[in-house]
């Protein structure tokens, strides 16, 4: 299995190569900036692990239990920067540009070669992170997926138990035989009478205003209706004027006419 670095420096040749054959046709299209912004960041990624490389073949260790090099540390830091940097900002958006590009049918081929390169270096960043931080980031994604999983569709999927609907007026009898129940003290007693005596009056008040809701308008309200009827309605035609009789050479004319 060849190395992160060797397997860089491979997509490196290949986005060199595009960009020598592709940069005067598609200098100004949408895609090429990420494509440019891509080419850039791995080529300064390829040269940052080959100082990194340097520096730990060149330090020198005085004990085990003593910690790297300061050339070390500030190479592999370098390294991570630009790691980081390409997983958050540069590789979503050259997957988007890429894929977009594969829709379209003139150069789908193009954008073939450039998603298979982007997935090459994405699985050599996935190497170059620590193993920790991967892990975390999945455990997140993976409870992010359940989060969405469980409360994306709004229904009961658990199957739990919501109950029945209950009408008021049942509860109303079920007061009424309640009062009825020798078995109910004075205080009990006076208690379901208020509420039976709220419910009616709610009753009361809910059945007059659909009545009230039903009632035909009158007064002023129906007489503006049948004004503002009569006044879109559509005006009758003035009868025709009759001509008056003329002599022998009207009767002429008006044939002519």
């Amino acid at each position: 299995m060849s190395s992160p670095k060797e397997s860089l420096i491979s997509a490196q040749q290949l986005l060199h190569l595009t960009h020598h054959r592709n940069k005067n046709q598609h200098r100004l299209s949408k895609w090429y900036k990420a494509f440019s912004i891509l080419r850039r960041q791995i080529t300064k990624l390829v040269t940052e692990l080959e100082t990194l490389e340097t520096a730990e073949l060149y330090s020198s260790k005085r004990k085990t239990d003593e910690k790297e090099s300061k050339y070390v540390t500030a190479a592999r830091e370098k390294v991570e920067k630009r790691v980081r940097f390409l997983r958050e900002w540069v590789l979503e958006d050259c997957y988007l540009a890429f894929s977009n590009l594969v829709a379209d049918n003139q150069y789908s081929a193009l954008g073939l070669v450039l998603v298979g390169c982007l997935a090459r270096v994405k699985s050599v960043i996935r190497q170059l992170v620590k193993d920790e931080k991967i892990k975390g980031a999945d455990s997140v994604a993976e409870a992010e997926g359940d989060v969405v999983m469980e409360h994306g569709t709004g229904e009961n999927e658990r199957q739990d138990d919501l109950g029945e609907v209950v009408d008021r007026r049942e509860i109303f009898g079920n007061l009424e035989g309640l009062l009825d129940d020798d078995e109910v003290s004075g205080d009990e007693q006076e208690m379901l009478e208020e509420q039976i005596a709220l419910e009616a009056t709610e009753e009361t008040q809910r059945i007059t205003i659909s009545k009230q809701g039903k009632k035909k308008r009158t007064g002023p309200l129906m007489d503006r209706d049948e004004s503002l009827r009569k006044a879109t309605a559509t005006p009758t035609k003035p009868p025709k004027k009759k001509r008056k009789k003329g002599d022998a050479f009207d009767d002429l004319f008006s044939k002519l006419i």
